[in-house]
Parts: C-alpha cells; sequence; structure tokens
C-alpha cells in the first residue's frame, strides 16, 4: 500500500520533478517504526505501484512478508 503526501519540507522545484516528457516524477519511502528509508527517486505513480506489486509478489513466492509502509512525496 502507498501513502502519498504532498510534498517534502522545503518542496522541491517544477524542474526537479518534471522530466522532459511531463510526468510528474516523484520519491519513495520505506517508513517502518522509527526508520524512514529513501527507496528510490524519480519514479512515476504508476511505475511505483508495479514496483511494490512486484515485489510484494516476489516477497509472497519466497514466503516471507514485507513489512512497514510505502510512501510516495513529489
Amino acid at each position: 500500500m502507498i501513502q502519498t503526501q504532498n510534498q517534502m519540507h522545503p518542496p522541491q522545484p517544477k524542474a526537479k520533478r518534471v522530466d522532459d516528457q511531463g510526468n510528474h516524477r516523484y520519491r519513495l519511502y520505506h517508513k517502518d517504526g522509527n526508520s524512514t528509508m529513501l527507496l528510490c527517486k524519480g519514479i512515476t505513480k504508476p511505475a511505483a505501484k508495479h514496483l511494490l506489486n512486484t515485489m510484494h509478489k516476489f516477497a509472497k513466492a519466497i514466503g516471507v512478508k514485507i513489512e512497514g509502509t510505502f510512501i510516495l512525496t513529489q
């Protein structure tokens, strides 16, 4: 499951969050307990959903569970 947050503090300028084709690029974080880790940056929303679905599918196939939540920010 992806939680979406509006912005980072301070928010990134438009030049850094929109690519040449006009796609909005985001940062994907993994949060578990008190720890937050940047998983990837420069990812679109559909790509983030596909990445997480694939990760959960492979984790289920080998019998493990991914803990924590994923946060998508601009």
